[in-house]
């Protein structure tokens, strides 16, 4: 399999035991959203954020994110303060509640 890690925003080094890379035959990968950002176009920007969102809904790949609701935001902007807090915060609108239930 390949492994792909994203330009942390706490800058933590990656590590990965080379057993994983030789008895699993795993492949190891950096990416920078930044620099892509900047080098991307708009079309190119929203295909990525589609493509993924359809890999998401169909299973193929799964997140690392909490949840919260709206009214939550204090509280959100807190955790995300906080040193041991690994999830990126989604804040959820009464209507993205529904669509995430459903």
């Amino acid at each position: 399999g390949t492994m792909v890690t994203v330009a942390g925003k706490f800058g933590n080094a990656v590590t990965v035991p080379t057993s994983a890379l030789l008895e699993k035959n795993i492949t190891l990968k950096g990416f920078s959203l930044q620099q892509w950002m900047q080098d991307s176009t708009p079309q190119a920007r929203a295909d990525l954020v589609k493509q993924v969102a359809d890999m998401a809904v169909a299973g193929k790949i799964s997140t690392w994110v909490k949840r919260m609701k709206m009214e939550q935001i204090a509280d959100a902007v807190e955790l995300c303060k906080a040193p041991q807090n690994d999830r990126s915060i989604v804040l959820l609108t009464p209507e993205g509640e529904k669509m995430a239930a459903a």
